[in-house]
C-alpha cells in the first residue's frame, strides 16, 4: 500500500479554469496538487481553438500573473460589438468607451492561455493521472489514482472538480445534471475578409441560428456558426471555396455584415455539439464543481469560459476573507453566489435563443422593438455592456 500524501487542495482538470484556480490557491499559500488525465495542447493548431475573454476575465488572469504572457503571443481586441438580426432590423452597437474601458474583451487562442499557466504549475501536476477511487468525510477528500505506473493516495481539505462537461469527479460525487441538447452544432473556422475587422465582434441572429465572428490578432475573424445536424454534415466536408460561398449566402441575410466586404479565405473547419448542462449541486461535502464540470452553456454571447473564470474569481474572495475558506459557512456562501450567477447567465442565453428563433410576426416585432430599445444609452444597455465586459 503506497504512503498517503497530503495537500491543502486537490484540483482535477488542467484546463484554463482548473489552472487558474490552482494559481490562485498557490498565490494564497495553499499546497496544491493538480491532476490531469492528458497533457493540455500548448501549441496552436488548425482549426484554431479561440476563446473570447471578457475584460473581467482578463483582469483575473492579470492578477494571477499570466495575462502579460498571454497577450505577448497575440490577442484580438474586442472594442466594439455589433448585434444584428436577419432582415432589416436595427443593429445594436456596444462600444468600449461607453464603460470607460480600453476594450470590452480580448480574443485568444486556447494554447496561448494554457501555456503560461502550465509552465508555472508543472511542478505540482500529476499528468497523465487516472483516478480510480474517491472517498469523502467531514474533514476532507481522498483520491486514489494511477501515475507513472504506480498507485498513489492523496488527501486534501478541499477538492475542486474542473474536469469538464463529462466530469468524472461530479459522477463519483453522485451529483446529477439537468439540461437538454440544442440539436445544433457549432461550425468553427477562421475567416479573412477584404475589409479590416476594426476590433469589432459580430453576433448575428439568423433564421436557422446565431452566427458569431470574433476579431483575431492577425486580422482574421473567428467564426462560430450554429447549424442543425444536416447542415453540419453538408458544410464540414466542403472545399474551401464552396464553404466560402455557403457562408456568403448566410451573411447575406444580415445587411449590416456587408461592412466586412468579401470573403478572401477560410481555414479548416471544426465542429462540436451545443448543449445546456448545469449541475444540480455545486458542492457535495468538501468537493466543489467549477467550470464546465458545473455548467456548460450555449456559446451565444460568449459567456462559457468567462462564467468558469468567475467561479475562480468568487473563490478568490473566500481566500481573502478572515474565515477559513473551506468552512461550511464559507462554502455555502460561495455556492449560493455562484448558483445565482449561473442561473442568470443561463436564463439570458436560453432566453436569447428562444427570442431569436421563432419567425412569427409577433416574434419579429418583439425583436425589432427590443433592438430599438437598445439603440440609445439606457440603464438596460449599460447593464448589457457591463455583462458583456464581465465587470458587473
Amino acid at each position: 500500500m503506497p504512503a498517503l500524501s497530503e495537500a491543502d487542495a486537490i484540483i482535477v482538470g488542467a484546463g484554463a479554469v482548473g489552472m487558474a484556480a490552482a494559481l490562485a490557491l498557490r498565490h494564497h499559500g495553499w499546497r496544491v496538487a493538480l491532476l490531469e488525465q492528458r497533457p493540455p495542447e500548448l501549441v496552436s493548431r488548425s482549426p484554431e481553438r479561440v476563446i473570447a475573454l471578457s475584460a473581467g476575465s482578463c483582469q483575473l488572469l492579470d492578477s494571477l500573473g499570466v495575462w502579460a504572457d498571454i497577450a505577448a503571443q497575440g490577442v484580438g481586441h474586442i472594442r466594439h460589438i455589433r448585434v444584428t438580426d436577419a432582415g432589416n432590423q436595427p443593429t445594436v452597437s456596444l462600444h468600449h468607451y461607453e464603460i470607460h474601458s480600453d476594450a470590452l474583451g480580448h480574443v485568444a487562442e486556447m494554447p496561448h492561455i494554457l501555456a503560461p499557466m502550465w509552465q508555472r504549475l508543472n511542478d505540482c501536476c500529476y499528468c497523465p493521472a487516472r483516478i480510480t477511487d474517491m472517498s469523502m468525510d467531514d474533514h476532507g477528500v481522498e483520491l486514489r489514482f494511477q501515475y507513472e505506473q504506480q498507485s498513489h493516495r492523496l488527501r486534501a481539505r478541499l477538492l475542486l472538480a474542473a474536469d469538464g462537461t463529462h466530469s468524472q469527479i461530479r459522477r463519483m460525487s453522485g451529483i446529477c445534471t439537468r439540461g437538454w441538447p440544442h440539436n445544433r452544432f457549432a461550425i468553427v473556422a477562421s475567416v479573412r475578409f477584404s475589409c479590416p475587422h476594426q476590433d469589432t465582434a459580430w453576433e448575428c441572429f439568423r433564421r436557422s441560428g446565431p452566427l458569431a465572428l470574433l476579431p483575431m490578432a492577425d486580422g482574421r475573424l473567428s467564426l462560430v456558426w450554429a447549424v442543425d445536424a444536416a447542415e453540419a454534415a453538408t458544410l464540414l466536408p466542403m472545399a474551401d471555396d464552396a464553404f466560402a460561398r455557403a457562408l456568403r449566402v448566410a451573411l447575406a441575410e444580415i445587411p449590416a455584415c456587408r461592412a466586412l466586404g468579401e470573403i478572401k479565405s477560410v481555414g479548416r473547419r471544426g465542429c462540436f455539439p451545443l448543449t445546456l448542462q448545469v449541475a444540480s449541486e455545486l458542492r457535495r461535502g468538501r468537493t466543489l464543481l467549477i467550470g464546465n464540470a458545473a455548467h456548460s452553456i450555449h456559446p451565444v454571447a460568449g459567456q462559457g469560459m468567462n462564467l468558469g473564470l468567475r467561479d475562480v474569481a468568487d473563490f478568490i474572495e473566500l481566500l481573502k476573507g478572515e474565515a477559513a475558506p473551506d468552512s461550511s459557512v464559507c462554502l455555502d456562501h460561495y455556492t449560493q453566489r455562484r448558483a445565482a450567477d449561473i442561473a442568470l447567465v443561463t436564463a439570458f442565453t436560453e432566453g436569447l435563443l428562444a427570442a431569436t428563433a421563432p419567425e412569427t410576426a409577433p416574434a419579429r416585432l418583439f425583436r425589432k422593438l427590443g433592438m430599438r430599445a437598445l439603440q440609445p444609452r439606457t440603464p438596460l444597455k449599460s447593464m448589457l455592456l457591463e455583462h458583456a465586459a464581465g465587470v458587473r
